[in-house]
C-alpha cells in the first residue's frame, strides 16, 4: 500500500515538473518572436532604432552641424526621422512664401485670375450717346454738340494683379482700342487710375527703400514689379529700355540717369508706382491710334448710382464699365513664378489681395496677417507662429520647424511648383550666384533622389524646406539656421544619406 502512495505522489510531482517545462518553453518562445519582430521594425523604421528619432548608421555618428539649427525630416505618412530643435521658432526668411502660397490658393480660388477694369466715367457715356443721336439726326448741329462735351476720361481699376507687365498692358490696350472703335471713340481726355483697392499707407515691414528689386512696393494696379530694366547702347549714347517691349518713359528716363549705373534695375518710388501703370496704358493706347488730350492722374472709379449736385434731385450713374482684361496665368502658374524668382513683390502682392478677400477691400497688411494666421490656425493647425508680411522679407516673422512640416504636408499636392534639382541638373535657384558650387553640391546627391524645394536668406538667416521625391515617395524636410556664418550644404547631405538608408530598409 505504501508503494502504490509513493508512487502516485511521484507521478504529481513529475507532472507539475513537465508543465512547468512547456511553461518555461512557451516563455522563451515568446519572448524571441517579439524580439525579432523589435529588431524587424528597427531595421525598417530606422527613426524607431534610437531614442532621439534619428534614423541609421548616418543618424547614430557625430553631427556635422550646428547644434542650434532647426531640423526636420518625415515620411511621406508623417513618420519622424530626424528631428533638432522642432518647436523653436526661427526667422523663416523666403519659405515664408509657401505658406503665403497655400493662404492664396485656399482664400482666392485654385482657379482664380486677377484681373483690371476699364471704364469710361458717366459724362463721357452720356455725351457720347447725346454725340451719336446728333450725328444721325441732325448733322448741322453734331459740330456745336460736340464742341461743348466735357471729357471722356478712361478709368483704370486695378485689383492686385502681380504679373501685369508690359506684354499683358500692351495686349489690354491692343484689345481695348478694339472697344472704343467700336463706340466711335478716337480720343481721350485724361486717364485716372486708381488705387482704391489696396490701402494707400501699406507699409512692409522689412522693405529698405533701396534700389533692390526686393524692395519694390507694392500697389493695387501696378506695373512690371514697379521696377524698370535699362542699359546704356554705345550707338546711341544713350539710356535705352534692357526689354524690347518695355519703353522707357520720359520719367523714368530722368531716374536712370541720376543713378550712376551703366545698366541694371532700378524701383519706382511709392509714388512713382501708383502711376506707372497708367503711363505705360497712355504709351500703347498712343501706338493703337487712340489720341490722348489729357494726363495722367490719380482718382476713384465711381460704382453704382452716386448723388447729385445740391439742388439736383437726380441720381448720376457710375462710371461704366466697357472691359475687362483677366489675367492669362492661373494661381498655379503664379505660385510657381513666386516660387522659382522669390519675388517679395509678388508674394505680397498675394497677401495682400488675400486680406482684401477674406476680410473686405481696401487691402491692408494687418487683413493680410490676419487671413494668413487663420489660415494656419484652421488648415494646418498652426497656432503659435509670428507674421508681420507675407514674403519673409520681415525679420519679425516667426515659425517652427515643426509647424513648417505641417505647411508642406498641406502643400504636397502643389509640390511640382517648386524648383526641383537632382544630380543630372545645375542648382536652379535663381539667387544662387556660384554655379560651379552648386554643380558640385548636386552631384552628392544620391541616385534616384530629386529634390523640390524653397529657399530663404537674410543676414545670419539661411532655411530651406520641401521634399525629397524618391521611388517610395516624398520625404518633407525643413532646415532653419539663424546664426551668422552658418550654411545648411552639410545637413542637406546628412538628410540625404538618411533617406537614402530608409530606402535601402524598405528593399530588405
Amino acid at each position: 500500500m505504501k508503494q502504490e502512495i509513493f508512487t502516485v505522489g511521484k507521478l504529481k510531482n513529475m507532472k507539475q515538473k513537465s508543465l512547468k517545462s512547456v511553461d518555461i518553453f512557451c516563455f522563451t518562445a515568446l519572448y524571441v518572436y517579439l524580439l525579432c519582430a523589435v529588431v524587424f521594425l528597427c531595421l525598417t523604421f530606422p527613426a524607431w532604432a534610437s531614442p532621439a528619432g534619428a534614423a541609421g548608421k548616418t543618424a547614430g555618428k557625430k553631427m556635422p552641424f550646428s547644434k542650434n539649427a532647426g531640423i526636420m525630416l518625415c515620411t511621406e505618412n508623417g513618420t519622424v526621422l530626424y528631428s533638432q530643435n522642432p518647436d523653436i521658432k526661427f526667422i523663416p526668411a523666403s519659405i515664408l512664401k509657401v505658406l503665403t502660397s497655400l493662404g492664396a490658393i485656399h482664400y482666392l480660388g485654385g482657379d482664380y485670375r486677377f484681373k483690371t477694369d476699364f471704364f469710361l466715367d458717366n459724362e463721357a457715356i452720356n455725351n457720347k450717346a447725346i454725340n451719336n443721336k446728333a450725328i444721325n439726326h441732325d448733322l448741322s448741329r453734331s459740330n456745336h454738340l460736340e464742341h461743348n462735351l466735357k471729357k471722356t476720361n478712361l478709368k483704370i481699376k486695378g485689383y492686385g494683379d502681380p504679373l501685369f507687365t508690359s506684354e499683358h498692358i500692351s495686349q489690354a490696350c491692343h484689345n481695348l482700342s478694339k472697344v472704343f472703335k467700336s463706340m466711335n471713340i478716337s480720343e481721350l481726355d485724361d486717364i485716372i487710375v486708381d488705387n482704391t483697392f489696396f490701402s494707400s499707407d501699406i507699409e512692409i515691414d522689412g522693405n529698405a527703400n533701396s534700389n533692390n528689386p526686393y524692395d519694390a512696393f507694392t500697389g493695387a494696379l501696378s506695373a512690371n514689379f514697379n521696377t524698370v530694366f535699362f542699359k546704356y547702347s554705345r550707338e546711341t549714347r544713350d539710356y535705352i529700355s534692357a526689354e524690347p517691349q518695355t519703353p522707357l518713359l520720359p520719367f523714368v528716363r530722368k531716374r536712370v540717369q541720376t543713378s550712376g549705373l551703366k545698366e541694371g534695375r532700378i524701383i519706382l518710388s511709392k509714388q512713382e508706382s501708383t502711376m506707372y501703370a497708367g503711363m505705360l496704358i497712355k504709351h500703347f493706347l498712343l501706338q493703337e491710334g487712340i489720341r490722348i488730350n489729357g494726363v495722367v492722374t490719380k482718382g476713384i472709379v465711381a460704382t453704382g448710382d452716386i448723388a447729385g449736385i445740391k439742388g439736383n434731385r437726380e441720381k448720376k450713374r457710375g462710371d461704366r464699365l466697357v472691359y475687362t482684361y483677366t489675367s492669362p496665368y492661373s494661381m498655379d502658374e503664379i505660385i510657381k513664378r513666386l516660387l522659382k524668382y522669390s519675388s517679395n513683390f509678388m508674394a505680397n502682392q498675394l497677401f495682400l489681395s488675400t486680406g482684401a478677400k477674406a476680410f473686405y477691400p481696401p487691402a491692408t497688411v494687418e487683413k493680410g496677417v490676419s487671413a494668413i494666421r487663420d489660415y494656419a490656425r484652421k488648415v494646418p493647425g498652426i497656432s503659435d507662429a509670428v507674421f508681420a508680411e507675407g514674403s519673409g522679407l520681415s525679420r519679425q516673422n516667426r515659425i517652427s520647424p515643426a509647424a513648417m512640416i505641417k505647411v508642406l504636408r498641406h502643400f504636397k499636392k502643389h509640390y511640382k511648383l517648386m524648383q526641383m534639382q537632382n544630380n543630372n541638373t545645375q542648382n536652379n535657384n535663381m539667387q544662387s550666384n556660384n554655379t560651379q558650387i552648386d554643380r558640385i553640391q548636386n552631384d552628392n546627391m544620391p541616385n534616384g533622389i530629386s529634390e523640390y524645394y524653397k529657399t530663404g536668406t537674410l543676414n545670419s538667416v539661411r532655411t530651406r524646406c520641401g521634399y525629397f521625391e524618391t521611388s517610395k515617395g516624398l520625404y518633407p524636410f525643413v532646415i532653419m539656421i539663424n546664426e551668422d556664418g552658418m550654411g545648411y550644404e552639410k545637413i542637406r547631405q546628412f538628410l540625404w544619406r538618411i533617406v537614402s538608408e530608409h530606402q535601402n530598409a524598405f528593399s530588405r
